[in-house]
Order: C-alpha cells, then structure tokens, then sequence
C-alpha cells in the first residue's frame, strides 16, 4: 500500500481529504461531498486506484442515476488508465441497467414463466386507463395513480402493505388499482420500470442460490449521489455489498431534493447506524463558487436541523457581491433579468454561461416573453418550453374552437373530443357523434348540434352533449378580449376549479401555468383567437431556429433540471413565500427540501449570483401582495 500511495499519479492535484477518500483501504465509507468538491474526480480515481491496487475490474460496481453520468465516468477513468478494454471490463451502470443485469437468466426464479416484456409509457396509460374504468375511479389521473404505484414500489410495498397504511377513501382506491395492475402485468409477462429494481431485491433476500451467486459478484460498490437513493436501491446496494460491506458512498444531504420522486434522504443520514464501523470523510472546500457565494449558501443550509455538520469553504478569493432585485412585480423582474443579462454580454460573459432558475415551470413564460422581446437567444430545453406546457397545449386547443380558421380542420376535432370526455361523454358518444359526421360529411361540432337526433346511450350522455355544444356558441358569440374569454374557458370547462381542489403539487403548478399564461395573453392586449396563436407561433419558432445554428443562448431551467450543472452567472427568480419555497411545502411543513433545493441553486453560481423578488403577483387578473422569501433572510446570517 505504502508503494501505491508514495509519488501516485491519481492523487496529484487532491487535497488531504480527496487523497484520503481515493486512498481508503476496506470497509465502508461515505463521502459527503459539498457543490463543487470534486465528486466525480474523486470517484473516478478511487476507481483506479482500486485496479491499480490489484481488485479486477470485474469485481468493481458503480452506480449512477443516469446514463450520461454513467458515459461521462467511463469516458474519465479511458483518459486515466489509458486502457479502454480495462475500463469496459467494469460495471459501470444506472441502477435500473443493474436491476436488469441481475435478473438476467434468472425470472423463473421469481415465478416467471419466461423473460417479460417491459411496459412501455404508452402501453402503461392503456393499460391505467382500463383498470380505472373497472373500478369505477377515473377521478383519479393517470399521472396520480402512477406516481402512487412507483412510491410504493420504491419503497418495497406490494398492493396488501399498502391497503393497510391508510382508510382514506382515495388511498384505498389507489391500492385496489395497484393490486389490479399487477395482477395484469403479471398475467401478460410485463414488467414496469421500477419493477427493474423491486425484483433484484426480492430475488437476493427469497432465494438463497440468487443470493449467493450475487452477492459474491462484487466486492467493491461505489454509489454516486447517494443522497438520492430511495428504499429499494439502497437495500439492493446493501444486499449485494454484503457481507464484506465495501461500500464507497458519495453524496451531500444538503443537496437531497428529490424526495417527491421518493428519495430518502434517511439512507445517508442513517448510514454509520447501519454500517457502525463506517467512516466519514468530509470534502469541504469548493472549487466553483466565489466566496461570498459560498458564505450565503453556509448560512442558509445552517438553518435546517436534521442534516451532516459542515462548513464548506470557497477555494478562491474575492469575487462580486451578490445581486438582490426587488421589482414591482413578476413582468418587471423579467424585464430586471433581461437588462442585467444585457450587461453580462456587455461585460464580455458567454450567453451560454447565464441560466436563469425557478422553481415551478410557470415562471419561465414572463422570462421567455422578456427574452423573445430583446431577441437575446434562449435554450429551455432542459425543463421544456413554457409553451409548450401540456396544460397550455390543453387550453390553446379549446380556443382553437373559437377561431373560425380551425372549424371543420383536424385541429378543432381533437380539441372537441378532448373536451367532449372532460365534461363526462363515454367512448361510446363519442364513437356515434364520429359515426354520424362521417355520414352527414359534416364536423364533429355539427353532428353534436344533431344530439336530439342521434340514439346517444342516455339523456345524461345527450345532455353532456349539447351542454359542450351550447358552451362553444358562447364562447363564439363573446366579443370581450380574448384574455376574458380564456378565463371563461377555464372556468366553464371546470380545469380552473378541478386543479384548484387538488392537494398534488402537479395540479397545483399546473394552475400556476395557466396563471402566467392567462396574464401574458391580458397583456398582449388581442382580440381573437387567431392573434394568440401567432404569438404562441412566434415564441416557439425561434427557438427551432436557433437550436438549428447552435449559437450560444441563455439557459432556461427549474432548479430541479439544474441540479449537477453550472454557469457563471446565475438567476434565482421569485424568491417569494409561495414561490420558494413553494405554498403546497408551506403548508405541509415540508420547508427543508426546499431550503436545499434553495441551496442547490444557488451554488450552481460560479462568478455572479442574482436573487429577483417581486412586492406584488397577478393571479387570473387579481393583484396579490408578494413576502419576501425566508430564505433571503436567512442568506444573510438572520435566523427567524
């Protein structure tokens, strides 16, 4: 050991606690590494120490969350070995890629009677959508029920544990959906994608011959963004460490902002409990963010209670003050944006090297319309352009039944059976409304104005019918803004009133978006229809353009799609209570996720940081005052 660590090549460059984190000999270890501490440098060398120290490379596992993570860490150890054929000897995978590599000639160990197939997205929605009309619980979405099925399957609960968690009507419902679900996935040989990992973990802990081929495949594991492990993958990590436990674990609990999508921050914050003879090591410094930078985001992390004691100390000196924007309201902190990233291009900073972050989608509208207005170059592909939002698409598509260049067109069709089914007709209306336009060659619309006149299922079923129909000649015959008339539209077709009493985020952040989008179209200040989609057209057409020339373009993103990136300058926008953190936290007193998500975006900042609130929001054409978030506060150093 001692001629492995004397003059070694791989530990040029570290400091003392990096060396010790590539240099650790057997046993566990977790690697709390701060933003900017040279995490991927330090997995790819322990990497290659570990070879350069005899272990095969057969014998060593690491684990990623995505396949460009993955890519990028075997593309690091080629440039440090030198030896491409050695590297490609490793396992170096997502979780989901290993969950297949172990199941791999072993289903019938499981019950299977051959290999399943894998449930496709599409397939899945098909197949959400027949059970939901089996039991009779179409109120409950598709993305609802899909989010619930990998909540429980993340965190190893089959349909009969969770039909016992909770009496709460909805919650049974779901679990009676479940339990449907997967009798029909296994009744079809299917298997879902968290199926990838919940099974690997039932195959090693039920079936001993499984366990002991696994469990002696490996005897290095090293897990990279720990903190975002959820129950499954860290017991998978777990069984297939054992018994030697030689697990390198690297992660930052003030970085854990995924628990929606049920990370559980508890698997590092439990792991010297679960591995007593474990060791810590601390990388502290960093190498990206200015001090000042580094100061704030000290002082915020501070302030949640359950977390990792450290101080994270900033490698350079100097370095600007950080930004605060107060505006007027959400158009004006778009406009703020706009003429300090005008400055930063003047300065000579690369428009690619400015990202604006928020934390719901519904914000980058006004910041796309800022942009769009100064013809300053944008990317929002990352986190999806505003507009292109499926609960905008949704609205745009209802006003498309207004506009009388769409009326008889393949456009207003899909829009009218889309709302047809929101408003409560079967697929069997719908099918005779289609047969009779076929055979009066007339529209959809017009065939539903002959409701009276076709054998429709009910009279509710007919009711439904010219209830749309009635509603549509409305909405012609309005001669207000087309700004009023949205705002009709979400209020006849019940979307405003439906998101409104639903307690998920999504729900919640869609409503934002069609806030925004409602409030840009006000200010656009038309009257038809026809003028909104000319203007949707002119913001997305653009971008295509621009994406074809790859020039240089501000980025557009949720602080969610930043995490792991960075940029000299950065924009964190609508810094409000409400905002950020989010209302649906405040009120679930779930304010450390956002504290941290928070964190993560600000030290996504390596020169300049920008901190925008507003004193006022516009919501559906009423003016709310805007609190400053808590988190400016307590970036200061002023705990409440």
């Amino acid at each position: 050991m001692a001629q492995l660590l004397l003059g070694n090549p791989l530990l040029d460059g570290l400091n003392a606690e990096q060396a010790a984190a590539v240099t650790h000999g057997a046993g566990p270890v977790l690697v709390i590494a701060a933003p900017g501490s040279g995490k991927t440098t330090v997995l790819t060398r322990r990497i290659a120490f570990l070879i350069l120290g005899g272990v095969p490379p057969e014998r060593i596992l690491a684990v990623t969350f995505t396949r460009k993570a993955a890519a990028e860490m075997k593309e690091r150890l080629i440039a440090l070995l030198r030896d491409r054929h050695l590297v490609g000897r490793l396992t170096i995978c997502t979780f989901n890629s290993l969950g297949l590599k172990l199941l791999d000639g072993r289903y019938e160990r499981l019950g299977f009677p051959r290999k399943p197939h894998m449930l496709v997205d599409s397939l899945q929605r098909s197949l959400f959508d027949v059970i939901r009309r089996e039991v009779d619980a179409e109120e409950i979405s598709a993305g609802d029920l899909a989010g619930y099925i990998t909540r429980a399957k993340s965190n190893l609960l089959d349909p009969t544990q969770v039909s016992r968690v909770s009496s709460d009507e909805a919650e049974v419902k779901k679990a009676r959906l479940y339990a449907l679900y997967e009798q029909r996935l296994r009744k079809q040989g299917l298997m879902d994608f968290d199926d990838q990992i919940a099974l690997p973990v039932r195959l090693i802990e039920r079936d001993p011959a499984s366990r002991a081929e696994l469990q002696g495949r490996f005897s290095h594991i090293l897990v990279d963004e720990f903190q975002d492990t959820n129950r499954a993958q860290y017991l998978l990590t777990r069984l297939l460490a054992a018994p030697e436990d030689n697990v390198f674990a690297v992660g930052d609990d003030a970085q854990g902002i995924y628990g929606f999508r049920a990370a559980d921050l508890d698997n590092l914050l439990g792991f010297e409990r679960d591995y007593p003879r474990g060791r810590r090591i601390l990388l502290e410094t960093n190498y990206r963010s200015t001090p000042p930078i580094v100061a704030m985001a000290n002082h915020l992390i501070r302030c949640n209670s359950r977390q990792i004691p450290k101080t994270i100390r900033a490698a350079a000196a100097g370095g600007e003050p950080v930004t605060r924007i107060q505006c007027a309201d959400s158009f004006d902190e778009a406009r703020a944006v706009v003429d300090q990233v005008k400055l930063l291009a003047q300065a000579g900073v690369k428009l690619d090297q400015i990202a604006v972050l928020y934390r719901t989608h519904a914000q980058s509208g006004l910041v796309i319309e800022a942009l769009a207005t100064e013809r300053i170059p944008y990317s929002a592909k990352k986190s999806g352009h505003f507009f292109e939002h499926p609960a905008i698409q949704e609205v745009l598509g209802y006003l498309r039944l207004v506009a009388p260049s769409a009326r008889g067109h393949a456009q207003e069709t899909l829009a009218l059976e889309q709302l047809f089914k929101r408003l409560g007709c079967t697929i069997d209306t719908l099918s005779l409304l289609r047969a009779a336009a076929d055979k009066h060659h007339c529209s959809l619309f017009e065939a539903g104005e002959r409701a009276d006149q076709l054998p429709l299922p009910s009279l509710a079923q007919r009711g439904a019918v010219k209830h749309v129909v009635g509603m549509i000649k409305a909405w012609r015959a309005d001669r207000r803004p087309v700004a009023d008339v949205l705002l009709r539209i979400l209020d006849d077709t019940q979307i405003r009133k439906s998101l409104e009493r639903q307690k998920r985020e999504e729900a919640r952040q869609r409503l934002d978006v069609l806030a925004t989008f409602h409030e840009q179209v006000n200010r656009w200040n038309l009257r038809t229809a026809t003028e909104v989609f000319k203007m949707v057209e002119e913001h997305l057409e653009p971008r295509d353009k621009k994406s074809k020339r790859k020039e240089p373009a501000v980025q557009l993103l949720t602080i969610h799609a930043a995490k792991g990136l960075e940029w000299d300058a950065v924009f964190v926008v609508g810094l409000e209570e409400g905002t950020l953190p989010y209302q649906m936290a405040i009120e679930e007193g779930a304010i450390t996720e956002e504290r941290r998500l928070c964190y993560v975006a600000i030290t996504r900042a390596r020169r300049y940081l920008y901190l925008s609130y507003g004193r006022e929001r516009i919501r559906f054409g009423h003016r709310r005052d805007a609190i400053p978030s808590r988190f400016l506060r307590e970036m200061s150093g002023q705990q409440a």
